[in-house]
């Protein structure tokens, strides 16, 4: 995007801008070392001041100390937005079981956070969800540091070139906002969505997430099932899916 000069309007408009619009709003890659430098720079006008104190008085420094204590606050509430944002999107995506997330308008430092905020969460979700589905003993969370670093290192397995490909077509055409309200609808609604599968092992009785009860299942039994239990049972080559 154009290179907007950091100012103290500037920075009030962007937070409006965030505050305003649903979506992540694209910044320039190097806005936060950018405010960095800006607040420094007043920074140094203070000192400046300071030293010319006798010719100039305490005023102008006092002002410059409250603007900057104002920017303070500006950038910590743009940066909750964003984070609050960014959660979601992850959240989203580890409830759908993966699919595409417009990463375009993240900073770098925002989209590392995304990508390790959503390893966590499809962790957390395999290791709770998918098990109380199941009815498998739960294990004891004693470090989700580990569990992060054996995530991460799955992560990095994979290459990172069909996401970067996904971001230009989402670039090319970003889609108009009843498509994007579609597609989170589809999200909500893979529940609802029943698909047919033949299990291919012994499945104990479970409570799905409307408390209903399925089951228990023995190995060539078939059932329909929500997409997303089937999805989970396929995944634990459970089950596979069979046609309707």
């Amino acid at each position: 995007m154009t290179e907007v000069k950091i100012t103290y309007e500037t920075l009030f408009d962007l937070l409006r801008r965030e505050k305003t619009r649903e979506e992540l709003q694209e910044l320039d890659k190097t806005f936060y070392s950018d405010v960095v430098a800006y607040m420094q720079a007043k920074q140094s006008l203070i000192d400046n001041k300071g030293s010319q104190a006798e010719l100039f008085g305490a005023s102008e420094s006092e002002k410059i100390k409250l603007q900057i204590q104002n920017i303070k606050k500006i950038v910590k509430e743009l940066y909750d937005r964003r984070v609050s944002k960014i959660m979601k999107l992850g959240m989203n995506r580890s409830k759908a079981g993966g699919g595409i997330s417009n990463t375009v308008a993240m900073l770098p430092e925002e989209k590392a956070f995304f990508d390790e905020t959503l390893l966590l969460l499809n962790k957390n979700r395999e290791d709770i969800l998918n098990q109380i589905l199941f009815f498998e003993k739960l294990e004891s969370r004693v470090s989700l540091k580990k569990d992060f670093v054996e995530a991460k290192k799955e992560f990095s397995k994979v290459k990172s070139a069909s996401e970067e490909e996904t971001n230009e077509e989402i670039d090319e055409d970003e889609g108009t906002s009843e498509e994007k309200d579609s597609k989170e609808q589809e999200s909500d609604d893979d529940y609802d969505i029943k698909v047919s599968v033949r299990f291919k092992d012994k499945v104990p009785k479970f409570v799905g997430k409307k408390l209903e009860t399925y089951g228990p299942f023995e190995e060539g039994d078939e059932a329909e099932l929500p997409r997303i239990i089937a999805k989970i049972l396929i995944n634990k080559d459970k089950a596979e899916e069979t046609q309707s």
